[in-house]
């Protein structure tokens, strides 16, 4: 089995939720009319999403191709 297939599910799910909440959280704490404040909330975003998707999805791959690697020294 891929285990890439591991490291994208939860990279993209993680990912989105996280991106998505930050925005949602963001704009009801700053002030609309100023551009540049939304746009540093949405970098702010993307970057924090991309990041921690980045690590629990390799995470997630590592820790299911232990038990395996295990499995296989015992035999």
């Amino acid at each position: 089995m891929n285990y890439f297939k591991y490291f994208k599910i939860t990279f993209f799910s993680t990912g989105a939720g996280i991106i998505t909440f930050s925005i949602v959280k963001g704009l009801f704490d700053i002030n609309l009319s100023d551009t540049s404040a939304i746009g540093e909330l949405v970098l702010k975003s993307i970057c924090t999403g991309v990041t921690v998707g980045a690590l629990l999805g390799l995470m997630n791959m590592y820790f299911k191709i232990l038990p395996n690697d295990i499995k296989r020294k015992d035999e």
